[in-house]
C-alpha cells in the first residue's frame, strides 16, 4: 500500500503467519497469502463527546498515574521496554489478549493495548509500516473500553503522521473517542490533534491545545515528551525562543537522560517538521556545559568537608601538644610524653577513617568529571542492586551493576544516593542513561 495508515482501507494481521493483509473495505474478504482467512471484526461505534480546549481541573488527580505494563504481561518487559528477544512471546500474548478482549475482558483489553502499541512502535522503527498499521487497527477494533480504543486510535494517528501522511493522520483523529472527564482519552485527542496541526502549520492551534507554558494543560507521563516538544516548536515558530528553551530545559531537568533520548527520538521521527531546530540546540549546549562544569562537584565538596574534619582537629591537637612541650619543656619521664601526645594520637586515629572516606570520594569525584568530559553517553541495563551501607542525610547509597550498551558492551558500576521512598524503583531490568569512559569502564556516571 502506498498509504499504509490510510483509515479508508482495512489492514489486519493474519493469526497464522502474522503478515498484514489489506482490503479495500470492511465488506471485502481478507485472504492471506498463506491461505488463511482473516476475520474482520465489526468497526467500533465511536461515541465522541464534544472536545474542549479548556480542561477540567479535576483531571489533575489522574496526572500522576504512571504507564506501566499490566501485571499479566509485566514479565515480558524490562522496566517499560520490550527486549528484542521477547517480541515473539509478546506477539503471542497480544493475540491471546485480543481474543479475550473480543469476549469482553476489560483487563485483557488493557494488556492488548499496551502490547499492540509497543509491537507497532517496534515494527515502525524497523521499517515495517504496514505491520504497525495492522497491529494498531486490530487493537482498535478489539478494544473493550472506550479509553482503550482512544489509545489505539491516538497511536494510529501519530504513526500516520510519522510516515508523512498528514491527511491520513487527520482522518484518524475522527476515531479517537473523547471524554473530557478521562485524562487518558482527553490527552490522546489533545496531543494527537496538536501534532497534526503542527504538521499543517497551525501553531496557534497547537498552543491552544497544549498551552503556551508548562502546567497550563494536564498531560500524563506517557505523552508528556511529545506535548513539550510540539509546544516548544510552536513557541519557537512564533518568535518565543526563550519560552521554547524553558519548556525543553524543564523537561530535560526533570527526566534526565531518558528525557533527552525521548526529545531526540521525537525530532528524528518527524524530520520534515525540523522540530525545535534552534531552541533544542541551545538547550543541549547549555546542558552539556553545565554537566561538564558541575560534574563531580558534589563528591569533591563532601570529600573536602570530610578531609577538613579529619585534618583540622588533628592539626589543632598537634599544635596544642607542641605548645605544651614548648611551655613545660621536654618531659624527662614517659608519663609526661604520654600526657602530651596521647590526645594527639587518639585524635589522629579517630580522624583516619574520615580522611580515607574523603580521599575515596575525591577519587570518585575526579572519575566522574573525567567520564562526563571525556566519556561517551550510552544506555545501560541495571543487572544488580545492593546497598553499600553508607547513608548521606539518612538517604541510602546504592551500588548498581550495569550492562552498558557501548561497542563492545562493558560492565560498569554506579554508586548513587537515593531517597528512601525511591529505593524500590531501582531494580534489575531498569534502563538508565550513563556517561562512561570506554577505556576506564569500571565507574559510570548517571546522565542527568
Amino acid at each position: 500500500m502506498e498509504r499504509p495508515f490510510d483509515p479508508s482501507a482495512v489492514v489486519l494481521p493474519c493469526d497464522a503467519c502474522r503478515a498484514p493483509v489489506a482490503a479495500a473495505s470492511d465488506d471485502a474478504p481478507l485472504i492471506c497469502a498463506c491461505g488463511a482467512q482473516v476475520p474482520v471484526p465489526p468497526r467500533p461505534r465511536v461515541a465522541v463527546r464534544a472536545p474542549s480546549v479548556v480542561q477540567d481541573p479535576a483531571l489533575a488527580a489522574q496526572a500522576g498515574e504512571l504507564l506501566t505494563p499490566p501485571p499479566s504481561i509485566a514479565s515480558l518487559f524490562r522496566g517499560n521496554e520490550l527486549p528484542a528477544h521477547r517480541r515473539d512471546e509478546a506477539w503471542l500474548a497480544w493475540q491471546h489478549a485480543r481474543r479475550q478482549a473480543t469476549a469482553g475482558d476489560v483487563g485483557a483489553g488493557d494488556a492488548m493495548v499496551f502490547l499492540g502499541r509497543e509491537l507497532a512502535t517496534t515494527a515502525g522503527f524497523a521499517g515495517r509500516p504496514l505491520e504497525a498499521r495492522a497491529l494498531l487497527e486490530a487493537t482498535w477494533r478489539a478494544g473493550v473500553a472506550p479509553r482503550q480504543r482512544a489509545v489505539a486510535a491516538g497511536a494510529w494517528a501519530r504513526a500516520a503522521l510519522r510516515s508523512g501522511d498528514v491527511d491520513a493522520a487527520a482522518r484518524c483523529l475522527e476515531r479517537i473517542e473523547v471524554d473530557p472527564a478521562v485524562l487518558e482519552m482527553d490527552s490522546e485527542w489533545r496531543v494527537s490533534t496538536a501534532m497534526v496541526r503542527a504538521a499543517q502549520g497551525d501553531d496557534v492551534g497547537v498552543l491552544e491545545l497544549l498551552g503556551s507554558k508548562p502546567g497550563e494543560r494536564i498531560i500524563p507521563v506517557a505523552l508528556l515528551a511529545q506535548a513539550v516538544v510540539f509546544r516548544a516548536h510552536a513557541l519557537e515558530r512564533r518568535g518565543d525562543r526563550a519560552g521554547a528553551e524553558r519548556a525543553l530545559a524543564s523537561l530535560l531537568q526533570q527526566g534526565g537522560g531518558a528525557a533527552r533520548d525521548a526529545i531526540e527520538r521525537i525530532r528524528l521521527l518527524h524530520p520534515d517538521l525540523d522540530l525545535c531546530r534552534d531552541s533544542w540546540g541551545a538547550v543541549l549546549a547549555a546542558h552539556e556545559a553545565g554537566a561538564r562544569r558541575w560534574a563531580g562537584c558534589g563528591r569533591l565538596a563532601l570529600a573536602a568537608v570530610l578531609a577538613g574534619s579529619a585534618i583540622l582537629p588533628t592539626g589543632l591537637m598537634g599544635a596544642f601538644a607542641v605548645g605544651q612541650l614548648v611551655w613545660r619543656g621536654l618531659p624527662r619521664h614517659w608519663s609526661g610524653w604520654a600526657e602530651a601526645l596521647v590526645p594527639l594520637v587518639i585524635t589522629a586515629v579517630v580522624s583516619v577513617p574520615f580522611l580515607l572516606w574523603g580521599l575515596s570520594l575525591a577519587v570518585m569525584g575526579l572519575r566522574e568529571r573525567w567520564a562526563v568530559r571525556r566519556g561517551v553517553r550510552a544506555r545501560a541495563q541495571v543487572v544488580g542492586v545492593r546497598p553499600t551501607g553508607t547513608q548521606v542525610n539518612d538517604q541510602p547509597e546504592l551500588a548498581l551493576t550495569l550492562a552498558v550498551e557501548t561497542r563492545p558492551p562493558v560492565e560498569s558500576t554506579l554508586r548513587m544516593v537515593v531517597p528512601v521512598h525511591e529505593v524500590g524503583l531501582w531494580r534489575a531490568g531498569v534502563t538508565v542513561w550513563v556517561r562512561v569512559d570506554p577505556q576506564r569502564p569500571a565507574t559510570a556516571v548517571l546522565d542527568r
